[in-house]
């Protein structure tokens, strides 16, 4: 009887202790085994457009790389969006580098704070998006991330304009040609008195500095005006021929010409003809009724005949000299075309046994024919320009198309023919000289013009 009073007693007081111990006053939770690691790891943004130009600009999103700032606690795209591109409701994705977190707030201005629960949508159209909050696992030490989304504040597709009046620039001439040579611009031109004259100013590195020519000198020797529209820069030196057919040659200078050792039966020259070597590159020129090459108009090695509707005089030809893939020398024509209204423009390049190819490669000829074209290789493109007009192919001449109307000259920029059109190592094009529609004096003012896109990266 006594042994089960002793064992009711001690079930009793075990209860009690127990009850006491469940009821104990520390109940906090212990956290010291959870991830105080609160660092976003990647940022993603997607969104479906809601106009014509998001359904432009949002695909670019996919491709958007976010950069992440951990001790500055910033994300942003270090490439810019479109211009244009507005970011309403926008779905957000992050990682985190612990894995998970305890929660994500959304930070607005003036301190408003709302829970996100990483479905909701985020509106990215204002300067007043949020910033984002982590708490991490353990609840202590939230990190707040700011977002910076960088957008393009101008049309990146958008040509802009400035103009230049240089000092010094000859003040009356009939014609000119301008050529960029080691950093100096080369202008010749061609007065009434058959004589050929050049200024030369250096290129300045800041396009808002005036161009400075200095003496306008005249050529020596025999050379006279009619060989202005040939003058060709080639291996260290000049090269012309006049409407005699007589060569003639200069050193980098270009003030002394000579004509001793010259060939004297040179048509044209079309231009320089490239090699998969720069080092054998060639001058290819015309000579009675066939196509040679030469490396000094002295010694001509003839190649094929000519068609009979080549031009030898009136068109704009430039050298495409990618190595490895096309070498082509391409002409745009644009007068004395069996009687065409339209630009001709012909492809010739050398072919894997030496032998020369002459196509004429054009389906839609949409240039108009206007003497004074200028073509000119731009942003992955051949350019022409007549009339004011920007024409454009990306298949060097087969399917021109009008260039759109941001790519177009200035308005400020008077029409005009017989332009020289230079691009710079900086992506400027610098449009020179040429003779207005209306009226006789030449126009003395340079313009200098560049696609947004195209700015040099500092």
């Amino acid at each position: 009887m006594r042994l089960k009073q002793i064992t009711k007693l001690l079930f009793i007081f075990l209860s009690v202790f127990a009850l006491s111990s469940c009821n104990d006053s520390s109940s906090d939770y212990d956290t010291s085994g959870l991830s105080g690691d609160s660092q976003i790891s990647s940022f993603k943004i997607a969104a479906l457009p809601y106009t014509a130009i998001d359904t432009v600009n949002y695909p670019s999103l996919a491709t958007t790389r976010f950069s992440i700032d951990q001790i500055s606690r910033l994300i942003y795209n270090a490439d810019s969006l479109p211009y244009q591109t507005t970011l309403r409701k926008c779905a957000v994705t992050l990682s985190y580098a612990a894995g998970s977190i305890g929660k994500v707030e959304l930070v607005y201005p003036k301190d408003s704070v709302v829970d996100w629960n990483t479905t909701d949508s985020v509106d990215f159209s204002t300067y007043l998006y949020p910033k984002f909050r982590i708490t991490p696992l353990n609840g202590k030490e939230p990190r707040e991330y700011t977002i910076k989304i960088l957008i393009h504040k101008e049309d990146p597709d958008t040509l802009i304009w400035k103009e230049n009046v240089p000092t010094g620039y000859p003040a009356s001439f009939d014609k000119q040609k301008t050529l960029l040579v080691n950093g100096t611009f080369y202008t010749f031109t061609a007065r009434t008195d058959n004589k050929i004259y050049l200024s030369k100013a250096n290129k300045p590195d800041n396009i808002e500095a005036a161009l400075s020519y200095g003496d306008n000198q005249s050529l020596s020797g025999e050379l006279d005006a009619s060989a202005l529209e040939s003058i060709t820069f080639f291996n260290n030196k000049f090269y012309a021929v006049d409407k005699n057919k007589q060569g003639y040659t200069a050193g980098i200078e270009g003030i002394s010409w000579s004509k001793d050792g010259i060939s004297n039966n040179v048509t044209s020259i079309v231009g320089v003809i490239p090699t998969l070597d720069a080092a054998t590159d060639l001058l290819l020129v015309v000579t009675g009724d066939q196509f040679a090459t030469t490396s000094d108009l002295k010694t001509l090695e003839s190649k094929i005949k000519i068609d009979s509707d080549f031009p030898t005089t009136g068109y704009s030809s430039l050298t495409h000299n990618d190595r490895s893939n096309l070498n082509n020398c391409v002409l745009t024509v644009t007068k004395n075309v069996s009687g065409l209204g339209y630009v001709k423009t012909w492809s010739i390049k050398t072919t894997s046994d030496n032998s020369l190819q002459v196509t004429f490669n054009q389906s839609n000829p949409v240039i108009p024919k206007k003497d004074g074209i200028v073509t000119f290789l731009y942003d992955g493109y051949m350019y022409a320009l007549t009339g004011n007009s920007f024409y454009k192919t990306v298949s060097y001449g087969y399917k021109w198309i009008t260039a759109p109307n941001k790519e177009m000259l200035d308005t400020r920029i008077p029409k005009a023919s017989g332009q020289s059109v230079i691009v710079d190592e900086k992506n400027y094009i610098w449009v020179f000289g040429g003779v207005p529609d209306s009226g006789t004096s030449p126009i003395q003012k340079v313009w200098i013009g560049r696609i947004n896109k195209l700015r040099t990266k500092l």
